[in-house]
């Protein structure tokens, strides 16, 4: 998953929902998704780094249902509590950000 900008990945919840490790550049939150039992990190401009680390992957052998068991716990709620800093009331971005706290509410029931 090569890029220069990432918030909270989907592609790589699901893939490690799946078990599969990642193949990851150092950018958003694929710096705390991507861990050693999880898969390989690389510069978010590391053309030949990023090779180098599919051809490593491919050959490692990954324990699939520990990748998967690890992050059962992960939620929209926990990524958005690590990614996002906590807004004064009087801020431009107040209403938004309650109108998205109440989306995450509203879906923790599925």
């Amino acid at each position: 998953m090569p890029s220069r900008r990432e918030g909270h990945p989907n592609a790589a919840m699901e893939a490690l929902a799946c078990g599969r490790p990642l193949v990851a550049s150092q950018a958003g939150a694929l710096t705390e998704l991507v861990t050693a039992s999880r898969g390989l990190s690389v510069p978010s401009a590391g053309g030949a780094a990023l090779s180098d680390a599919l051809a490593a992957a491919l050959t490692r052998r990954w324990d699939h249902a520990a990748i998967a068991a690890s992050v059962r716990e992960e939620s929209w709620s926990r990524a958005a509590a690590l990614t996002s800093a906590p807004q004064p009331p009087s801020s431009i971005w107040a209403r938004p950000v309650r109108r998205m706290q109440k989306s995450a509410n509203s879906l923790r029931a599925f």
